[in-house]
């Protein structure tokens, strides 16, 4: 075997080497890309639906007819109704003597509060 055909022969053996390289560096990458697509859409699908959920309670909560909104008006007029109760003991507990203190206010006011519930 001469010189030159020894060269073509080991030329020829790292080029069988590069190209077994290169394929499976192809193919490593390929899948790495296939995978990291295939999680994306997964992702994407978990948003599109925890977006649809969104979507629905928003629009249960803005609309006049959805429970949530309705719930929602209660809770208000019930904490309106709170504070408006609150207002009234607390001008009538400030009234009883001329030199009242905050807490003496207080007290009268949980007082009536009480009084209410039973």
């Amino acid at each position: 075997m001469s010189n030159l055909d020894r060269k073509a022969a080991h030329n020829k053996q790292w080029y069988d080497i590069t190209k077994f390289i290169l394929i499976a560096v192809t193919t490593v990458s390929t899948m790495i890309i296939l995978s990291v697509l295939l999680l994306g859409v997964a992702k994407l699908q978990a948003v599109a639906a925890n977006t649809n959920t969104t979507s629905k309670t928003l629009l249960d909560c803005t609309n006049p007819k959805g429970k949530c909104y309705k719930e929602g008006n209660a809770r208000s007029a019930q904490a309106i109704g709170s504070i408006n109760r609150v207002s009234i003991y607390a001008a009538y507990c400030a009234k009883i003597p001329a030199n009242v203190t905050a807490k003496q206010i207080e007290t009268c006011i949980n007082a009536e509060l009480q009084k209410e519930q039973k």
